[in-house]
């Protein structure tokens, strides 16, 4: 992943450099599907860059498995993107997370 980091480091430096905007600031939700259903993640956008990521509901996970799953959040995060790894063992989960994450930035991103 250090290799991935790296390439998305450079890719928001140049888009930085070039003026181009990937998001809009705000917040955004967005679902995934996890084991037990819908997982609602929200999003947080601030100079184009995601400044926060949480879980808002996940009613029908199992209690254990979401909270590991959750820690992905601070790869999301660390990496500015939902190209991370899942957690073994809250795989579900992890991909439920994940794909809310991707809906959410395709709602922030920038327009034109």
């Amino acid at each position: 992943m250090k290799n991935c980091k790296k390439m998305q480091e450079e890719m928001r430096k140049a888009a930085k450099e070039s003026g181009v905007k990937l998001y809009e600031d705000g917040e955004y939700e967005g679902k995934g599907k996890g084991f037990g259903g819908d997982i609602v993640v929200k999003v947080i956008i601030k100079d184009d860059e995601i400044e926060s990521a949480e879980v808002v509901s996940a009613d029908n996970e199992t209690p254990e498995y979401i909270e590991v799953a959750k820690a992905l959040l601070n790869d999301v995060i660390s990496y500015q993107s939902s190209d991370v790894d899942t957690i073994s063992g809250a795989t579900l989960s992890s991909n439920g997370i994940l794909e809310g994450v991707r809906n959410a930035l395709d709602k922030a991103k920038a327009k034109g």
